[in-house]
């Protein structure tokens, strides 16, 4: 597991997600919706109570710059890796879709 972030980091990555953020030119509505979350989420993101999903942290990474890129990316190696409920449904319904045929069926 993953070691707890101090409130220096903490604030760090929210001042980091605010600069991609306003860089943007979004408002916190329209980012929470790029990430699939709720704008009071982004804020907190934004404020240093919450730490991005892994998921979202690659996405911000995508369009970080420099070293804020180098920073969020240090920030995943060291976040545990928990899955979304997004992420499980997608793996869940690519799993089905991929189970083998039945044995009874032919190769032709």
């Amino acid at each position: 597991m993953g070691r707890k972030f101090t409130l220096r980091e903490r604030a760090a990555l929210g001042n980091i997600v605010r600069r991609i953020r306003l860089r943007g030119g979004w408002s916190q509505a329209r980012f929470a919706e790029f990430f699939d979350v709720q704008q009071a989420m982004v804020s907190q993101w934004e404020g240093g109570l919450r730490i991005p999903q892994t998921d979202a942290l690659a996405h911000l990474i995508t369009i970080a710059k420099g070293r804020e890129a180098s920073i969020l990316g240090g920030v995943i190696e060291k976040k545990p890796r928990r899955r979304s409920r997004r992420a499980v449904a997608l793996a869940t319904v690519s799993h089905a879709t991929t189970l083998p045929q039945n044995e009874h069926s032919v190769n032709v």
